[in-house]
């Protein structure tokens, strides 16, 4: 059986039906169809390439929280508020403040509720009488490395004190609205040992070093 090819203007051969005669269709709703799939493949390229973009945001900073607190970062720290009867927590790895407004969110009165510190505070510098080295108790001595771990350990140990210290706002002083006050790196230390109880509490975080600033100073900045 032949097969012959009618050559019309605008027309292309495109498949050939049982009977043996060409099955036409018009040129420009061929050109239609290849722009529309050209458009889908860019189209989902893009698609392909923002979820991947999401995705190393999501690794980067460490899941979903992490993601989360990332885009709203700037939110929190130009947004805080401070309504009468909240808690502020400010802290650092060897000192914390809890305080309560008792004022209002227009004028703001943080009366200090507890002061925390750890035990061995005025003992850091044992053993610094030499730059760089430490000495124990039986005279062998140590790196600066080891007092700088040791160091490291008891701002640990003294934050996860301060979460537990928290979770009793929460469960027995009903704190529905805290906000937490800490250097970047206490404040990544102390999110790991929040309950979920306490962490549905925090209203804002505000990743700065406070601690050592009168109260006064605290409320101008929380203010500002």
């Amino acid at each position: 059986m032949l097969c012959a090819i009618v050559k019309e203007p605008n027309t292309i051969l495109t498949t050939q039906s049982f009977s043996g005669r060409p099955t036409l269709e018009d040129g420009n709703s061929d050109r239609a169809a290849r722009a529309a799939s050209t458009a889908m493949r860019r189209n989902c390229r893009k698609k392909v390439i923002e979820l991947f973009s999401a995705l190393h945001v999501f690794l980067i900073v460490g899941g979903a929280d992490g993601a989360s607190k990332l885009q709203s970062e700037e939110i929190t720290m130009a947004d805080v508020r401070v309504p009468s009867k909240s808690w502020v927590v400010v802290c650092d790895g060897a000192k914390a403040l809890i305080l309560q407004n008792a004022g209002d969110i227009e004028l703001m009165n943080l009366k200090v509720e507890e002061t925390l510190s750890q035990p061995n505070e005025p003992d850091r510098e044992i053993g610094a009488d030499k730059p760089g080295r430490t000495h124990a108790a039986d005279g062998q001595s140590a790196s600066a490395v080891e007092q700088t771990d040791w160091h490291e350990q008891a701002e640990a140990q003294f934050l996860k004190q301060v979460a537990v210290k928290m979770d009793l706002l929460v469960r027995e002083k009903n704190a529905r609205n805290i906000i937490l006050v800490a250097p970047p790196k206490a404040l990544g230390t102390l999110r790991s040992n929040l309950t979920p109880q306490v962490q549905a509490a925090i209203s804002a975080e505000v990743p700065k070093d406070y601690i050592n600033l009168p109260v006064d100073q605290i409320e101008r900045h929380l203010a500002a």
